[in-house]
């Protein structure tokens, strides 16, 4: 477990972190977690009040990293752009298992599935996480239905997911 102080941060301009609160993790500090990586790991632990689970650092350049945090976190720890947050971290190697649902519907399709176990683990988890953090079955089934769509498509998560935007717009409107 590494334990620092420092403060809340916000990218400004950085073409898709824009407007993105993060912490800085130096390069000493990402050595002595995960020594000469390179590539995004998950921690564990605590910002002040806040347990952190599965959270990635991702890398930033020159072997620093940054840890995203978001408006559920900021809510609980109650800190805002520089202000100082104590920062307890360590290398978290837990497998995070994938949403049951959608491994199901994809192995319920062949074609599918040959795409789903040539993806990268990393890929094969943000699929899993866009639909587990979504409270609604009814909203995970409508997800799941656009993943299996847009792999039948050879889209990527982020066209799957703009499509998915807009046929939610398209419902309310």
């Amino acid at each position: 477990m590494v334990k620092f102080i420092t403060s809340l941060q916000k990218f400004e301009k950085n073409g898709e972190k824009t407007n993105w609160t993060y912490i800085m993790i130096s390069s000493a500090i990402a050595n002595t977690l995960n020594p000469n990586t390179k590539k995004s790991f998950r921690v564990k632990g605590k910002i002040d009040s806040y347990d952190l689970h599965h959270a990635a650092l991702l890398p930033y350049g020159n072997g620093d990293f940054i840890l995203p945090i978001n408006a559920a976190m900021r809510k609980v720890i109650r800190k805002s752009i520089g202000q100082q947050v104590s920062v307890q971290i360590a290398l978290d190697n837990t497998i995070q298992p994938l949403n049951p649902d959608l491994v199901i519907c994809i192995n319920d399709a062949p074609e599918l599935s040959k795409k789903w176990h040539a993806m990268i683990p990393s890929h094969k988890k943000y699929y899993s996480n866009w639909v587990s953090h979504t409270k609604s079955l009814a909203l995970q089934a409508q997800k799941i239905a656009c993943i299996l769509e847009g792999l039948a498509l050879n889209e990527n998560i982020h066209t799957i997911s703009k499509r998915y935007s807009n046929k939610r717009k398209k419902a309310t409107t």
